[in-house]
Parts: structure tokens; C-alpha cells; sequence
């Protein structure tokens, strides 16, 4: 069973090799000069071998005024060793005092715990699979840090506090796009971000890649320029269906006078500035779920068409009312019942009046579509027909919707909730805001 363990562990150990660019490092670390001088730097989770963080630091040493850097790494199958170094051959970085451990080098081991609680900053690229329990130690031991992590860590039960008690915050250089980083050589050469260069060094692309601090930098307090008004278009800002708050599908377009809270997308936290906005919750409405909204022309025309349907029996159907009525619910709700959906095109085809509502709905987007309109509904409705005999068939549930539902497209910037929906409705993840007065 050890043995098996120890298997295991390495192989998570070699899923969390990314080594950072140098050049990454340096855009950073540019920002924190003096924030470094007279301070022991703590890489934690770096060899010395490979690590550009060691490197950066070294090379740099005299020029930041450091006072010592300590680095140490993780070994699955057998004790490590910490590197110090004080000073006096920065260009040499293989300079430094080698100490071999008792244990493996796991941050968590009590070796390295007590190295932590002797440095003043800590400054790595910790492993993804363990950025919870990583930052959990940063935050207990009190200590300063510049750590490299994926933007989904905002959406972690245990980290967004922090953000939203303004106890961590975005770093200064990276804001969109992804970064690549240097693997070992028995990384898995089959991802499509892989590539090789001409010394033979393997490297891959990460998305959604950010910097994360505690330490102060002038970017965080500069205030966003806000140019839209929500009383000019309250269109383009639809209210939560589940919270008392208005949805903004790009940091851009916050509105600047409105004074309710706002749900904004994660990468907001790229650009906030604590004295311009606070951060309200994250994520779930009143009723505890994810915060989701259905547009109000989509409410509209479904309760039109709902009533389109009113007084109609089964017989119309050749069904029972009861099952009439649970095929209805169905629709309306746009739960993925392709079989209901195609029970009612044969109708709607067959019902001039309703092709004509549904393309009316469409003609505000399309002007081909307001030509269509324009055609006589029983010409209409019969090419809709030849469309949906060939259509209906493969995508009777899709073909269907178009026409009679406009659902809520997924919002740019956002992460899908792992429950899909809510009431047939997709769900959101959103931080809430509001600004400051």
C-alpha cells in the first residue's frame, strides 16, 4: 500500500511541473523593489536546478538588497535539501549553502514550515492541484507573498474571501490571455497547447493564468473610467431573477450611476480598485443558487406563447389534457425534451398566426426575417415547413427553440455553474459589486 501511495504521489508531483518563464517573473517582480529590500525571500517550492525564481533572485540579489534567499522543492521518492544564499556572487547561481533535509520538501513538512516562518515573503509558483491548502499556511503564518495561480482560484469557497476582505489581490502584469511554461521531459506530449523548441526543451500554454499578492502596488488603487449610463439603456442591464442586483456582461460596461449592486465577471478583479467599488458576495442569490436571470423579452414571449395554448384541450392533440399540459410545462421551461418539442412544430407549422408572432420576435434582429414577414403566412409557413421536414428531425429541440425562445447565451467572461441549470434556465457565476460613495 506504500508503495502504491508513493506511485501516486509522484505522479501528482509531476502534474504540477510548470516552471514560469523568467520573463514572466521579471514583468512581476519589477513592481515590488522596494518591497524586497532587507527581506529574506522564501521559494518554496522551486529547484534551484530548474527554477527561474531562484535564478531571478540570485541574479538580482545585490540590486534588490535582499537579505537572504532560501529555496527548497518537493521530492516524492526521497529527502531534499534547502539552498540559502546571503550574498557576495550574484552571477553565479549555482552559489549558496546546500543543507540536505530530513524529509521529502513538501511545503507542508515541518522542516519547511519552520523555513517559512523564518523568511518575510514568499515568491513561487505553487502547485495548482494544491492552491487551497498553499495559501491556507501562507495566510495562517502571517506572511507576505507573490504566488502564480489560475484565475479559477477566485471562484474557491476559501480563497475569494480574501479578495473580498481585500487581504489578497491581483498582481500587475498578467490580465488576460494564457502564458507558457517549461515542463519536464516526461511530460505528456499529446496536448494540443505543446510545443518543442530547437534545444529540445518542452513547453506548454496555460490559460487563464494570474498573479496573486499581498503586497501593495499602485495599480490596484487606480479607479476604472466608467462611460455608460444605466438610464440611458436599463436594456442592456437585466435584473436576477433569484437577487436584487443587475447583470453587466463586461467590466467595461459598468454602469456609472447606478448605485445598486452589480454582477460583473471574475476577470473584474483584474481591474478593481478597492476605494472606487465594494465587493458584495460572490455567485449565489437569495436562494442559495447560482444567480441566473432570463431575459425579459424571452419572459414575455414565453408567456406568450404559453397563452397561445390557452382554452386548447388534448383532443386538439389527440392526448390527454394532463399530458398536454406536462408537454407544455416542458416547453416553456426549454428542458431538453426534444420528443415534446417536435409533438408541437407540426402545430405551430400548421398555425399561420404563430409563425407569424415567432418571426415578428425574430425581424428585430434580422432583416431578412423582416422580409420573411412580409410574405403572405401561408407561404411562410409552408417554407418553414419544407425547412423543418428536413430540420425537425435531427434538430426538431434546437429549430424549435430558435424561433419561439430566445435563451439567455452564455455570458462572456463567466464560469458555467457544475449544475447546468436552474429551473431550465443556464446559472452563473458572477461576483456582486457596488460602488462606493
Amino acid at each position: 500500500m506504500a508503495k502504491n501511495s508513493n506511485l501516486h504521489a509522484a505522479k501528482a508531483a509531476k502534474n504540477d511541473e510548470f516552471y514560469t518563464q523568467l520573463t514572466d517573473i521579471e514583468k512581476e517582480m519589477a513592481h515590488y523593489r522596494e518591497h524586497f529590500r532587507g527581506k529574506v525571500i522564501f521559494c518554496n517550492c522551486d529547484d534551484p536546478t530548474w527554477s527561474n525564481f531562484w535564478r531571478y533572485f540570485h541574479l538580482n540579489f545585490g540590486f534588490l538588497g535582499l537579505k537572504k534567499l532560501i529555496a527548497t522543492h518537493y521530492n516524492p521518492e526521497a529527502p531534499t535539501y534547502k539552498l540559502e544564499y546571503e550574498g557576495g556572487d550574484d552571477y553565479n547561481i549555482e552559489a549558496g549553502v546546500r543543507t540536505d533535509l530530513m524529509q521529502n520538501g513538501d511545503f507542508r513538512s515541518d522542516e519547511c514550515i519552520e523555513l517559512l516562518k523564518e523568511c518575510d515573503i514568499v515568491v513561487t509558483n505553487p502547485p495548482f492541484s494544491l492552491f487551497r491548502e498553499y495559501v491556507a499556511q501562507l495566510v495562517e503564518c502571517e506572511k507576505k507573498f507573490i504566488i502564480i495561480g489560475n484565475i479559477n482560484a477566485i471562484t474557491y469557497k476559501e480563497f475569494f474571501p480574501l479578495l473580498k476582505n481585500n487581504e489578497v489581490w491581483m498582481g500587475m502584469s498578467i490580465h488576460s490571455g494564457d502564458r507558457e511554461f517549461r515542463v519536464p521531459d516526461y511530460y505528456d506530449t499529446r496536448s494540443p497547447s505543446f510545443r518543442q523548441d530547437e534545444y529540445g526543451n518542452k513547453y506548454v500554454r496555460v490559460v487563464g493564468v494570474r498573479w496573486y499578492t499581498n503586497l501593495d502596488h499602485p495599480k490596484r488603487h487606480e479607479p476604472l473610467t466608467l462611460f455608460r449610463r444605466y438610464a440611458d439603456e436599463p436594456e442592456r442591464f437585466p435584473k436576477y431573477d433569484n437577487y436584487d442586483a443587475i447583470n453587466v456582461d463586461k467590466t467595461v460596461d459598468i454602469p456609472c450611476d447606478y448605485d445598486g449592486v452589480m454582477g460583473v465577471p471574475i476577470s473584474f478583479l483584474d481591474k478593481y480598485c478597492p476605494e472606487q467599488f465594494e465587493i458584495v458576495s460572490f455567485r449565489k442569490g437569495d436562494d442559495g443558487k447560482d444567480l441566473v436571470f432570463t431575459r425579459e423579452r424571452e419572459r414575455e414571449f414565453n408567456r406568450t406563447f404559453e397563452s397561445l395554448f390557452d382554452g386548447v384541450d388534448g383532443s386538439d392533440y389527440g392526448c390527454e389534457a394532463d399530458d398536454l399540459q406536462r408537454r407544455k410545462e416542458s416547453v416553456c421551461s426549454r428542458s431538453d425534451t426534444t420528443a415534446d418539442m417536435k409533438f408541437f412544430a407540426e402545430y405551430i407549422c400548421a398555425r399561420p398566426e404563430l409563425v407569424k408572432i415567432a418571426l415578428a420576435e425574430r425581424e428585430r434582429e434580422s432583416r431578412d426575417v423582416l422580409r420573411q414577414c412580409n410574405e403572405p403566412a401561408e407561404r411562410t409557413c409552408q417554407r418553414l415547413q419544407n425547412q423543418w421536414s428536413q430540420d425537425i428531425c435531427a434538430s426538431a429541440y434546437q429549430t424549435t427553440l430558435n424561433l419561439f425562445f430566445r435563451a439567455s447565451t452564455a455570458l462572456p467572461g463567466v464560469i458555467k455553474n457544475a449544475e447546468g441549470k436552474i429551473h431550465g434556465k443556464p446559472t452563473y457565476a458572477r461576483i456582486l459589486i457596488r460602488r462606493r460613495r
